[in-house]
């Protein structure tokens, strides 16, 4: 596995913006109703945009708004086209991050340069990632793991590339920060990134059931749902003990395993690209004489295998750490109640039938993709509005 990859400027060229596709997405930028793979690779570079100047960084930062535009094609540019770690995962947890902080009050609590840094690392957080877990590097004794380490192998490179692509000379997006603050956002985007490690999730869930509460500014009036939250409005419940790091490795956390949080028929095409990932680094162990994962072998599943996996993923996952979440944060409730209501969702489907849907979308959406694809330019992945 050598997933490094390089970019031109050819690769940071600004896409032409669809602006039907812009204003559905813009309505939903600070909710979970955004479906990400409704949307082409060229809409997610202009929403991305949107939302850094949303927060005015580009003004309250002084850095030129072509330096964000080169930022954020060139971290599509270094996605690589898994079936799951993509692009569009890319932006998904960058855009549900925004949601989680803004509901939760604690994106009003962040300074600037604060901002800047948690929405690049999310932006980041699986830069050129491989298609394979951090198990396989070591396995299979690729390079990665030889210079990275062994713990956190892929967390650590998806760091160092992203700090590669702020530091080109064509991009240089933290030029306008002083030394001290560029530090500042290099060390809180590194400690986002490293959160993302499966490996660290018992340690999150030990961190959130051993700090006790503490209820500051909360007002029973306060709506728990992202779409209707106010700017200027105190929601801030703060975690006592948490400190305000802590408190964004916890919500980062969250938005990079929240595909359950999503309507349900979002929910349910991201069950089915991850586990395709999980199928194909299946075929690679296999192909290379290495231990298969368990779960990870296509060929000796039972037949409701993919269900069965995303039960397990809520029940044993999901449903332990939301829970905290919210008790934490009573404003991420509506979070957990998303994930109990999708939880039931999946006792009525089995593989079959959610395989037949896939394919049925599947063609649907090709057909669509060929019409609209006539008349829009830049955008290359035609496949991306393949929802499954």
């Amino acid at each position: 596995v050598s997933p490094s990859v390089t970019s031109s400027l050819h690769d940071m060229h600004w896409p032409e913006r669809n602006e039907d596709d812009f204003r559905r997405g813009a309505a939903v930028l600070d909710s979970v109703n955004l479906d990400v793979l409704s949307f082409s690779h060229d809409d997610l570079c202009h929403l991305a945009l949107l939302l850094f100047e949303t927060l005015r960084l580009p003004q309250l930062l002084q850095i030129p708004v072509v330096s964000f535009q080169r930022f954020i094609t060139s971290v599509r540019a270094h996605m690589l086209e898994n079936p799951y770690h993509n692009w569009h995962h890319a932006f998904d947890v960058t855009q549900t991050l925004y949601t989680f902080t803004k509901v939760t009050g604690v994106l009003a609590r962040l300074d600037p340069a604060e901002q800047l840094a948690i929405f690049v690392a999310a932006l980041c957080h699986d830069l050129e990632h491989p298609g394979v877990n951090n198990n396989f590097l070591s396995e299979a004794e690729c390079r990665l793991a030889d210079a990275m380490g062994a713990s956190s192998t892929l967390e650590k490179h998806h760091f160092s590339r992203g700090v590669y692509l702020l530091e080109r000379p064509e991009i240089r997006l933290l030029e306008t920060l002083s030394l001290k603050v560029k530090r500042r956002v290099m060390k809180l985007m590194k400690r986002l990134i490293l959160a993302t490690d499966m490996a660290r999730h018992g340690e999150f869930l030990a961190l959130l059931r051993n700090t006790q509460v503490e209820a500051t500014n909360s007002s029973p009036s306060v709506s728990r749902t992202p779409s209707s939250y106010i700017p200027g409005r105190k929601v801030s419940i703060a975690a006592k003990g948490l400190d305000k790091e802590q408190e964004l490795e916890i919500l980062m956390k969250c938005s990079d395993v929240s595909n359950a949080v999503k309507a349900f028929n979002v929910s349910k095409k991201w069950c089915m690209r991850v586990t395709d990932e999980f199928f194909d680094q299946g075929d690679r162990e296999r192909d290379q004489g290495i231990n298969i994962t368990a779960g990870f072998d296509r060929n000796t599943q039972r037949p409701d295998h993919r269900v069965t996996s995303q039960k397990g993923f809520i029940d044993f996952v999901l449903e332990p750490m939301y829970r905290e979440v919210a008790r934490h944060f009573p404003a991420m409730t509506f979070a957990l109640t998303s994930i109990r209501r999708n939880r039931l969702g999946w006792d009525t489907y089995s593989d079959s039938r959610l395989m037949a849907e896939a394919s049925a979308d599947k063609l649907q959406r090709e057909a669509s993709v060929r019409d609209v694809h006539m008349t829009r330019h830049g955008d290359d992945h035609v496949g991306a509005h393949d929802g499954y």
